[in-house]
């Protein structure tokens, strides 16, 4: 296909083709056909060639470069790009390719540097080159957990993209669809608007608009040299804290949020400004934990069988051995949990004071071609550490050796420990009752134990000492609103304003929103929000900001406004908002009727019913509820099976039951559900923590 004449032209001068490089034109459409032939490797060759008479050619020195990363070598690319720079210096395109080529040798942090200073020469039209270095670098910043400042980069490259190219918004929704990632951290904050008046308002201004272009290196320095002119206002302040965190420059970003946070500021923003910096802030270290692995050789197999059987504080557990195999090496012949006393024998009416906890899991291998039998078993070095070696080692006797070997696994910190436990109930424990010891617990664990934790976020301080203090209370609150952030990814509600009160700290209440931009209002703040004053078309737009965001507790408060407005019935999908309140919903009899109705709005709408019906089966099995679960399977047999996605649907259902296998035949049994082990989250076998950023950066 023919170049177009007045396209950009690619050597990043900045001018039109036709007034560039008008005489490589030919060449350049050669290069196309190639390109889209393939045959990268011969393309580059020709490209070399055009470069013998003119050797210094800008546009060559690009296309040269480019196809050298393309084909991953990367160290022929890194030297072509220096003769770019040295002949060209702040070329666009070289600046472009050399970000590029950095984030992928050097990570996201150090490409983003080569990318401000392209970005900083670009006034409107995008080159192709930079465009795609956005990109680029905000990927590799992802990987480099780098969250808070490849957001914004995928957010430059998807506005410039528009329908067009989708791709970094399908990074962006793949990032709010992450249960693990702070909600602080999803959000995507505005700029603060100056006022008109102010006699610094022109600067401001453009400063607002660097930054807004993405040339947030430029929008830093403008920033910065406001603040005296500006008598420290919180606006220039939160415009500089957020420019830095977008050029992940955590230091500078923590700087300003909490200079920010003493400011004459709101509260909120007070206490929404230390929990980002609590996010960004590396310089706060935790102690470490180290989760080791011990591994002991097995004198005598069946010895040792016979003595984890017999001893009450070991729990052998039914697992695929599949899961834990690696690769040449055959999977453990068993599984154990060792527990920090006996299993009582009921747990009927049981006392959470009389449930064992989980201090070691234990992986029993037998003999291999090059390895004797051994007993591995990982736990943490913790003032538990010695008892539970003691303990092995009693209950192995003369069957196990001494420690063969020990491995650093994991690690995790005093606070994480403390806010998370791993409970092994007895199997006959009511589910009822089983909900509410766990409800209690953690009640007990954020009233109770988490006030008398020393804190890094607090200097060393608790949060008991430090609440004594005012000038202290944004740094306590914050570190209580993070805490609640990541509860919110549980299903059970818990009330932090208890823990407030206790701590004589203000509470979190809810917002009126007349008078309030709710479009701007942070995604933390729209639990809040009373939603019953919300006119129908804010309402809708807060709901899906909140939907996007994965944004628990928002969600369930806007959405349960949502269903009850028949104003919004053409404007929102009722049978989605019900399906939502359904996956929020803790009760599972109040879960069937959510499916239910999102059923009958499907229904209402001459829609398929189909996938209310999956999820009610689903259910149903969890439930034990075999005729209704029948009764199910029968009906979407007969009404909804060749629907698309249905027949795929039923059978991965029925796998997870373990009711069919992977080829759809029926199976045996399903193994033994060691559903006895209850975390703070309700869930078996999970981590049992409540997420903390010092948990965070120890690897947890």
């Amino acid at each position: 296909m023919p170049l177009d004449p007045y396209a950009s032209c690619p050597c990043g001068s900045g001018k039109k083709l036709k007034f560039c490089c008008s005489d490589l034109i030919s060449e350049m459409e050669k290069v196309e056909r190639m390109l889209e032939g393939g045959q990268s490797a011969a393309c580059l060759e020709y490209v070399k060639s055009l470069r013998t008479n003119q050797p210094d050619r800008a546009s060559l020195l690009g296309l040269q470069a480019m196809l050298e990363a393309q084909l991953d070598r990367l160290g022929d690319a890194q030297a072509t790009l220096a003769t770019f720079l040295e002949k060209h210096p702040g070329n666009r395109i070289a600046l472009a390719e050399s970000a590029m080529v950095t984030a992928r040798t050097e990570g996201g942090r150090a490409a983003i540097a080569p990318l401000q200073r392209a970005l900083d020469t670009i006034d409107q039209d995008m080159p192709v080159r930079v465009y795609e270095a956005i990109g680029a670098v905000g990927q590799a910043l992802l990987a480099q957990g780098e969250v808070f400042a490849a957001r914004p980069h995928l957010l430059l490259q998807a506005n410039i993209g528009g329908s067009g190219d989708t791709r970094a918004m399908q990074f962006l929704l793949r990032l709010n669809s992450e249960p693990s990632i702070p909600l602080l951290l999803k959000d995507d904050p505005l700029l603060d608007e100056c006022d008109q008046d102010a006699p610094w308002s022109k600067p401001f201004a453009e400063a607002t608009e660097d930054a807004m272009r993405g040339a947030w290196a430029a929008a830093e320095k403008k920033f910065a040299a406001l603040l005296d002119v500006s008598g420290q206002s919180p606006k220039v302040w939160r415009n500089l804290a957020l420019v830095r965190g977008w050029l992940a420059d955590s230091e500078g970003a923590v700087e300003a949020l909490r200079k920010l946070a003493t400011l004459d500021v709101p509260l909120d923003d007070a206490v929404e400004a230390e929990a980002l910096a609590q996010l960004l802030d590396r310089r706060v270290q935790a102690d470490p934990i180290d989760i080791v692995r011990l591994t002991y050789p097995v004198r005598n197999i069946e010895a040792l069988e016979t003595a984890l059987a017999a001893d009450p504080k070991v729990n052998r557990i039914q697992m695929d051995p599949a899961v834990y195999a690696q690769a040449n090496e055959p999977p453990p012949r068993a599984f154990y949990w060792l527990l920090d006393r006996p299993l009582p024998e009921t747990g009927v009416d049981i006392a959470s004071d009389a449930i064992p906890h989980v201090v070691g899991r234990m992986f029993f291998f037998g003999r291999q071609t090059d390895r004797e039998a051994r007993l591995e078993i990982v736990t943490n070095r913790n003032d538990r550490f010695e008892a539970v070696q003691a303990d092995l080692c009693r209950i192995g006797g003369d069957a196990l050796g001494p420690v063969e070997d020990e491995t650093v696994v994991d690690k995790t910190t005093a606070t994480a420990e403390a806010l998370g436990w791993s409970w092994r109930m007895p199997d006959d424990t009511p589910p009822e009752h089983r909900k509410a010891l766990v409800a209690g617990q953690r009640e007990h664990v954020i009233l109770n134990v988490w006030p008398t934790l020393s804190l890094p976020a607090l200097g060393g301080s608790t949060p008991a000492e430090a609440a004594k203090d005012e000038s202290q209370w944004p740094k306590v609150l914050a570190s209580i609103f993070l805490m609640e952030m990541s509860a919110d990814e549980g299903v059970d509600e818990i009330d932090f304003n208890q823990l407030r009160t206790k701590l004589g700290l203000p509470t979190a209440d809810p917002i009126d929103p007349t008078g309030i931009d709710v479009e701007r209002l942070p995604l933390a703040r729209l639990a809040r929000l009373q939603a019953d004053k919300l006119a129908d078309d804010v309402l809708a737009t807060a709901y899906r900001r909140a939907a996007m965001a994965g944004a628990r507790s928002a969600i369930r408060n806007l959405t349960s406004e949502v269903v009850s407005r028949p104003s919004l019935d053409d404007r929102v999908d009722k049978a989605e908002a019900y399906g939502i309140l359904a996956e929020l919903e803790a009760d599972s009899d109040q879960t069937l009727e959510l499916i239910e109705k999102a059923r009958q709005s499907d229904l209402a709408a001459s829609r398929s019913p189909a996938r209310w019906l999956l999820a009610e089966l689903a259910l149903r099995i969890e439930r034990g509820d075999l005729s209704e679960a029948q009764q199910l399977i029968t009906e979407i047999r007969a009404k909804h099976f060749q629907e698309e996605g249905v027949a795929q649907g039923l059978l991965q259902i029925l796998q997870a039951a373990g009711v069919v296998g992977p080829d759809g035949m029926p199976v045996g049994p399903p193994p033994e559900d060691p559903s006895g082990i209850v975390v703070p989250g309700g869930a078996s076998g999970a981590s049992g923590e409540i997420w903390t950023p010092d948990a965070e950066r120890s690897g947890k």
